[in-house]
C-alpha cells in the first residue's frame, strides 16, 4: 500500500473526530439542539412583542411568541438554533416571517407562533427568541 493513501486515511479518520467533538459541543453535551414552529397564524389586531413559556413536555420547551406586523399575512419560520452558553443552558432562535398564502384580511395584525425548543433542562435553561427571553 502506498504511504500517502495510509497518511490520506489517517488524516480523514482523524477530521471525522474533530468533526463529531465540534457537533457535540456545539449541541450541549452531544444533543442536538432544535426548534421546530408548531403553530403560526395571523391576527388582526396589534399585540405587543412578547415571549411566553407554555410548558415543558417530553424534555422539550413549549413557547408562544407575538410580535406586531403591517398585515396578518406573514407566518414565522425558524431561521438559525444556536447555543450561546452551555452552562448554565443559554439557547438563541432566530425567527424570519415570509408571506403566507393564504387569504387575509387587511389591517394592522400581529404573528403570533407556538415553537419547540429543545432538549432543554427545567430550571437551568434559559431561550432567547428574537431577542426576548425566557427562563425554562
Amino acid at each position: 500500500m502506498k504511504p500517502w493513501i495510509v497518511l490520506l486515511g489517517l488524516a480523514l479518520a482523524l477530521m471525522g473526530s474533530m468533526a463529531l467533538i465540534m457537533l457535540g459541543l456545539g449541541g450541549g453535551g452531544g444533543s442536538r439542539i432544535t426548534a421546530s414552529i408548531i403553530d403560526a397564524r395571523g391576527e388582526c389586531g396589534l399585540g405587543e412583542r412578547k415571549l411566553w413559556l407554555i410548558g415543558v413536555e417530553d424534555g422539550y420547551a413549549l413557547l408562544g411568541y407575538s410580535e406586531p406586523a403591517s398585515n396578518p399575512c406573514y407566518r414565522h419560520f425558524v431561521e438559525s438554533v444556536r447555543i450561546l452558553s452551555a452552562s448554565p443552558l443559554v439557547i438563541e432562535v432566530k425567527l424570519g416571517r415570509r408571506s403566507s398564502p393564504e387569504l387575509c384580511a387587511a389591517c394592522l395584525g400581529t404573528i403570533v407562533t407556538e415553537l419547540r425548543v429543545g432538549p432543554v433542562k427545567p430550571g437551568e435553561t434559559t431561550i432567547i427568541v428574537n431577542g426576548l427571553s425566557v427562563k425554562v
